[in-house]
């Protein structure tokens, strides 16, 4: 008889697109979670409409731009606490407008306070 855990709450892990039309903001995003570009801004920069981007994120990741950009920053800030950055850093750097809204943001992606997660 197996032993299975029950699924996870909530998911921490994040699908990657990896079409030609999103890899430029993908890798932007890796490399500056803080990055702000708007989804009409990086259609226009890309030469085609903001609908499809949205389309091109909806299929290939299952959500949003600003939900995956969301989620992207999420990832990154559990990376940095496993690097035990402090609280103020790592909101800063993922684009939190304060310490106190990551706090309230983090719970909700993971289930967990930062205190908690560090805590793993």
């Amino acid at each position: 008889m197996l032993d299975l855990p029950a699924p996870a709450e909530r998911e921490l892990l994040l699908w990657c697109p990896g079409s030609d039309l999103l890899r430029q903001i993908i890798a932007t995003l890796r490399e500056d979670p803080a990055e702000t570009t708007t989804l009409v801004a990086w259609a226009s920069h890309l030469g085609v409409s903001s609908r499809t981007l949205t389309r091109a994120f909806l299929a290939e990741a299952g959500m949003g731009f600003a939900q995956w950009r969301a989620a992207a920053r999420i990832r990154q800030a559990i990376v940095m606490f496993a690097r035990s950055e402090g609280i103020v850093d790592v909101a800063e750097r993922v684009r939190f407008r304060s310490a106190g809204s990551f706090n309230t943001a983090l719970p909700r992606g993971t289930g967990m306070s930062p205190e908690r997660l560090r805590s793993q």
